[in-house]
């Protein structure tokens, strides 16, 4: 089943919304593609999305709450996974990756959390 062109449509719209909302207050944001996604770059200071929905994906609803700022990837985690010698079926695993590891990090609102325990003899 192919992608849905409204769906990637809404996520360059997205991308194009911070390019030119940010841009009033001096900050660059380069709209990249990985995999059919945009990944927003905010090129002065190195840092990327691993998806252009992360801000308002359900994994940032955690509870307590996370900085935004954590959203961030480096530049070298950027190349790390998608960067030109990484396979394309790689990178696509690369997508969304950075909220997922905070959505395990801090569990979303409302999302039961399992722990181990072990019982003392």
């Amino acid at each position: 089943m192919g992608r849905c062109p409204l769906l990637d449509a809404r996520l360059s719209r997205y991308c194009g919304f911070l390019r030119t909302v940010l841009r009033t207050v001096n900050i660059p944001v380069v709209h990249e593609h990985q995999g059919g996604h945009a990944l927003p770059h905010f090129s002065a200071d190195g840092l990327h999305l691993s998806h252009g929905d992360d801000p308002y994906t359900q994994y940032t609803f955690a509870d307590p709450s996370y900085p935004m700022s954590e959203l961030l990837i480096k530049q070298s985690t950027f190349d790390e996974w998608f960067g030109s010698d990484v396979p394309d079926d790689a990178r696509k695993k690369h997508v969304r990756k950075r909220v997922m590891e905070l959505g395990i990090h801090y569990p979303p609102h409302g999302c039961c959390v399992i722990t181990a325990t072990t019982k003392r003899r």
